[in-house]
């Protein structure tokens, strides 16, 4: 589920746009994705806590969860398939100021990115949950699930900290097609990973 929450066209094209600027795109870039992990170590602080105190109670709470995300997908896929497409159009904000700014962005961007956070909550549950894992783990593990789902943000950062000189060139492209198929790729994570949430849950309920 991570890995769907990755898949965030959005934060994609941000970072993509910071990193082929003239100004510091190496340092607005690294406070983008700073401000875009913070909501994502927030919640799975207090997604820890809450699903484990919740689990311990109340067994079922796991498959309900996963249900609740999967509709939630579901409904965002349909919502965003019926929404005319709009045309995409270049803002003031995309291309923030300085590095503070570019923190801020971040964070706004990936608490309004519900289908990616609809899936990186269900990912947290099952780390608290799980009775294997000790605190040792349980943290490990949910630093690496905050990394993948960073993964959009992180890969064109580590491309262009190896190939500063061809950065324009390698990630023109992807930069062009993400902005040309952003909507059907959201369409797809939030069908594909809803239906797997909610079979997910009526098998386990």
């Amino acid at each position: 589920m991570a890995f769907g929450a990755a898949v965030s066209p959005t934060l994609f094209v941000a970072v993509l746009v910071l990193l082929t600027s003239s100004d510091r795109p190496r340092s607005r870039s690294v406070a983008f994705i700073v401000g875009a992990a913070a909501p994502l170590v927030l919640i799975a602080a207090l997604g820890m806590s809450v699903f484990r105190h919740a689990a311990s109670g109340h067994p079922q709470i796991s498959p309900v969860v996963d249900l609740t995300f999967g509709v939630v997908l579901l409904l965002l896929g349909t919502h965003t398939l019926r929404r005319p497409a709009t045309r995409e159009h270049k803002s003031s904000h995309s291309r923030p100021a300085g590095p503070v700014a570019s923190a801020v962005l971040g964070a706004v961007l990936m608490v309004t990115n519900f289908s990616s956070l609809a899936l990186f909550v269900p990912a947290v549950k099952e780390v608290a949950v799980a009775t294997s894992l000790g605190t040792t783990d349980r943290v490990l593990v949910l630093t690496v699930t905050v990394v993948v789902s960073l993964l959009a943000v992180l890969v064109p950062l580590l491309v262009f900290t190896l190939a500063p000189g061809k950065a324009a060139a390698l990630l023109g492209p992807p930069l062009a097609w993400t902005r040309a198929h952003a909507r059907a790729t959201g369409v797809a994570v939030c069908f594909i990973f809803g239906a797997y949430l909610c079979i997910k849950a009526a098998i386990r309920m």
